[in-house]
Formats: structure tokens, sequence, C-alpha cells
């Protein structure tokens, strides 16, 4: 069975969350009064959540999605619910939303065709991100071109690795390892010791060291864990 290959995405850079345009949401274009109402209270919290940057994304976009139930065609709502989901751990999701205010309004935001390209790249849809990326660089002047031409070379080289990785895909099984280890929080970039005896690994828990959340993304301070395997199981962390 072919499986897509998941790449690696390097950071996002030119995205102008805090500038980006309101929404701005028309009576007629909703089925009465009472819906217009509704939905401009979700977006009125929606855009409040959206200012605060990747800390408010979670909140952010579930007010907007429950505005683009009333207006799904409305380009500036699908660009903000896409670089909501582009800031959250289900980042593919970015990319259908991304192509639907494209399609309504190419020139929507600035970085529009960046974007579109990022959430080709995330759902390995390689020769379109490859597409969208080189129509980006071809509209960049000299000086930002300058700047980002590193950038966008280096996703092409991802795009294009991964074609070549694709062609032999690898069957991966994910398995949880039980409540010792795993938990409801993020758990990732693990180290196994080569005799498989001691795990350790980075996870986002209440119990943090480092003092509450972080208000970049409003998710616990990372620690490192460790678990030991003496043959029947993986001990707490």
């Amino acid at each position: 069975m072919r499986t897509k290959l998941a790449v690696l995405v390097s950071v996002i850079f030119n995205i102008n969350l805090i500038f980006a345009q309101e929404v701005i949401i028309k009576k007629e274009d909703f089925a009465s009064k009472d819906d217009y109402k509704i939905a401009k209270e979700y977006l009125s919290k929606a855009e409040e959540f959206f200012t605060l940057g990747r800390g408010g994304m979670r909140d952010a976009l579930d007010f907007y999605l429950k505005v683009h139930r009333y207006i799904p065609n409305h380009p500036m709502l699908n660009y903000k619910i896409g670089v909501c989901y582009l800031k959250s751990i289900q980042k593919g999701k970015c990319l259908d939303f991304f192509k639907k205010a494209y399609s309504v309004n190419p020139t929507i935001q600035p970085d529009i065709v960046w974007l579109l390209a990022t959430g080709y790249h995330l759902n390995a849809d390689f020769d379109k991100a490859i597409e969208f990326y080189t129509k980006y660089k071809n509209m960049l002047g000299p000086s930002d071109l300058q700047q980002k031409r590193k950038e966008i070379d280096k996703r092409i080289q991802e795009c294009n690795i991964g074609k070549e990785l694709s062609k032999n895909p690898v069957r991966v099984f994910i398995d949880n390892l039980g409540p010792s280890v795993n938990t409801i929080y993020p758990e990732y970039s693990p180290l196994i010791s080569a005799d498989e005896s001691v795990l350790m690994f980075t996870s986002r828990r209440p119990d943090t060291y480092g003092e509450g959340k972080d208000p970049d993304d409003n998710l616990f301070f990372e620690d490192i864990y460790i678990s030991y395997n003496d043959g029947q199981g993986w001990s707490v962390a």
C-alpha cells in the first residue's frame, strides 16, 4: 500500500498575522438577520483571539469555523482559517482554505501564494508545491528575493527529495506506549537507547518546571522526560 511521505517543513516566515485584514461581512450574504447577528458575534470573538497571535489561534479557529458555516466562500475568512490551521497540530487542513481564498481572490494577501505552496507541501503534493514556490519566487522584487531565496530554494529541494523518497514508501506503525509514557498532552522528539531500555522525549504537561504556559502558543512549557524498560514494560516517565 502506497503511503504519503511526511516531510518536515521548516519554520513558516512572512506571515504578518497582526496586520492581516479584518474579515468584513454583509447582511445581504446571510439568509436572515438573526444569522447575521449570530455570525457577527462569533466573528468579533474570532478576530479578538486572532490578534493575540499563535496563542489565540485555537480559540480563533473555533469561532471562525462557526462563521464559515454561514459564508463558506468568503476569501478573507478562508485565509484566516487557513492560517489558524497552519499554526495548529492539524497543519495539513490549511490547504483547502488557502485554495478557496486564492480561487476567490488571488491577491487576498501578499503571502497567499507562499502559504498555498506550503499547504501543498504539507499534504505531500510536491509538484503543486514546487509550482507555487516557483511562482512566489518569481513575484518577488530584487530585495525580497535576496532575503528569501535561500528558504524558497530549500523548500523546493525538500519537495524534490520527497518525490524521490515517495517512490519507495515504508510502511510504519505507530503504537501508544500506554499511560506510563503517553498522555493527552504533546509528546515528541523521542530518543531511545541502542538496547531499547531507555526512552527520552519532550512533552508539554501541567507539571512543567517552566512555571505555566508559553504565551506564544498557550501550551505548557517543554520539559524532557525519561522512562526505563525493564523487560516488563515502560516505567512512569
